[in-house]
């Protein structure tokens, strides 16, 4: 027999017992654990925040040098460098998180080791025994631990810098369409201040625009006055319209003879559509030149500048400078990325392969544009008689793409040629909103002629002002149409209720027969334009 006292010393009851078990792991054996122990993740976490906070005002501050190298930056203004943050390059950033990420794993790694029990245990287990790593129970669990901080602060670092501000997503082209429509009010009535439109032009440039549905339109030369109202040129529950008619401001009379420049005519008008999220706004930089600039802004900040410009020909050299000018502001705008310029400048004699004109004029505008770094895209010739006249110029060619000169025939007449090209941009169409309308091949048109032919008028109107009189008999009409015309929902793709399917086919066909008619033509002046009735 043997004493139980015996018994447990023998099988190792005791942990500093001399005979205990061989059998027994290293890692039952417990570690004395203290107070400073203990505290050491806390320490861990503090300091890294510490690190991470310190990154951070790095980055803002060193994003902040790199833009605004050549001005004086005092620590006073670090409170707007925050609330203005502008992320560097992606290398600079990439950089500077890699070291950032190399600094906690080293860090955290060297202050885990730092208790004396615990580096001995994990130097034991990584570097003697043949690099067992059967035994190697610690290191991963630092590995995993660092790793999760890693994690962490790559979270905070991609809410913090919000990537989307520089990286906001690939972009969508949006079409646009230009065209010197060369007047669209008859030239007998440019000296009328209350003129009538040219409906033929109207018409034929209203039923481009609803087939093909550009999302940026442009006109030059278009002879219009302030009498004239946007919704007679575009429909303005479609387009947003800017417009910058001709005046003795823009274009003034020549001192010496006043009767050289036309008081009436020219005239530049930009239309961007309502669905396109995206802000637009005119530049308010004013220039004695025919020229307007809308400025469209992008949900990142992103501003694209686009220009329109008409220069009659036989302007000077005090016009080029009042247009070099203009454009060097306009381009030293903050956070403007592109430069685009389109228009008729009148500049026949150019060669833009080699960048040379014999003209002095016309060689002053292509310094200009190099100045700028902009680049002429158009490369064929936009006038019937062979000139290059219209225009387009940009300083990110990249952006602009498809550029096409429609020769085949001219719209409403004029001897330009129209160009379409499309603008590349971080932008998106809104969704059309479902709206109800009147379904009028199902309508029911005998019972609705009864039910108003039983309608006693003479009762109802008899001894009525006019605006009650149309009050009870808008209600009544109504109120019959309802009960006998059904309703459907369709989607308003920003375009006017009447262009319907069947317009829209009558619209193609006649366009068809347009170009059988005049395939080809060589004098435009005696072009005749003709509009089929559409319904």
């Amino acid at each position: 027999m043997i004493d139980l006292e015996s018994y447990r010393i023998r099988i190792g009851y005791y942990s500093n017992s001399p005979f205990r078990s061989k059998k027994t792991n290293d890692s039952e054996t417990q570690l004395p654990v203290t107070g400073k122990q203990n505290q050491c993740p806390i320490s861990v976490i503090c300091i890294l925040l510490y690190y991470y906070l310190v990154l951070v005002m790095y980055l803002c501050f060193s994003c902040y040098m790199l833009k605004h190298s050549s001005r004086n930056v005092h620590v006073t203004r670090f409170i707007p460098i925050m609330q203005t943050l502008s992320l560097p390059n992606a290398s600079t950033l990439s950089h500077l998180v890699s070291n950032f990420y190399i600094a906690i794993f080293s860090f955290g790694f060297r202050r885990l080791l730092k208790n004396p029990p615990l580096k001995r245990k994990v130097t034991a287990r990584m570097f003697v025994r043949g690099m067992d790593f059967r035994r190697l129970s610690v290191f991963p669990k630092i590995v995993t631990a660092a790793s999760l901080w890693v994690l962490t602060f790559n979270f905070l670092l991609v809410v913090m810098c919000n990537p989307s501000m520089k990286n906001p997503g690939p972009a969508q082209a949006f079409s646009v369409f230009y065209c010197n429509v060369q007047g669209l009010i008859p030239f007998g009535e440019l000296s009328n201040e209350n003129p009538s439109l040219h409906n033929t032009k109207i018409h034929e440039l209203n039923h481009f625009i609803h087939t093909s549905k550009p999302d940026i339109v442009i006109y030059n030369e278009t002879w219009l006055k302030e009498s004239i109202l946007d919704s007679e040129i575009l429909p303005t529950s479609v387009y947003k319209v800017f417009r910058l008619d001709r005046c003795s401001f823009t274009h003034p009379p020549d001192p010496q003879n006043r009767n050289k420049f036309r008081k009436n005519g020219g005239g530049v008008l930009i239309a961007i559509k309502h669905s396109l999220d995206i802000e637009s706004k005119v530049i308010p930089v004013k220039c004695r030149a025919e020229i307007l600039s809308i400025e469209l802004t992008e949900k990142s900040g992103r501003k694209i500048i686009l220009s329109s410009h008409y220069r009659v020909g036989t302007l000077g050299t005090e016009h080029h400078e009042r247009v070099t000018q203009y454009l060097h502001n306009i381009r030293r705008r903050r956070r403007v990325e592109c430069l685009a310029l389109v228009g008729d400048l009148n500049l026949p004699l150019t060669d833009w392969e080699q960048g040379y004109s014999p003209v002095p004029i016309e060689q002053a505008f292509i310094d200009t544009f190099n100045d700028l770094s902009l680049q002429q895209l158009v490369r064929g010739p936009t006038h019937y008689k062979g000139n290059l006249l219209d225009l387009v110029l940009t300083d990110k060619p990249d952006l602009i793409s498809d550029l096409v000169v429609d020769g085949k025939h001219g719209i409403c007449g004029s001897d330009h040629y129209t160009l379409k090209f499309n603008l590349k941009l971080n932008a998106k169409k809104k969704k059309p909103v479902k709206r109800k309308i009147w379904n009028f091949k199902q309508a029911d048109w005998v019972n609705l002629n009864r039910a108003l032919s039983s309608e006693n008028w003479d009762r109802l109107l008899r001894g009525q002002n006019i605006d009650d009189a149309w009050r009870i008999f808008n209600n009544k009409f109504t109120a019959h149409c309802i009960n006998f015309i059904p309703k459907i929902s369709v989607s308003d793709d920003f375009q006017p209720p009447w262009f319907d399917s069947e317009v829209y086919d009558l619209c193609r066909k006649k366009e068809r027969l347009h170009l059988d008619s005049y395939p080809v033509f060589s004098n435009l002046d005696s072009y005749p334009v003709t509009l089929m009735a559409t319904k």
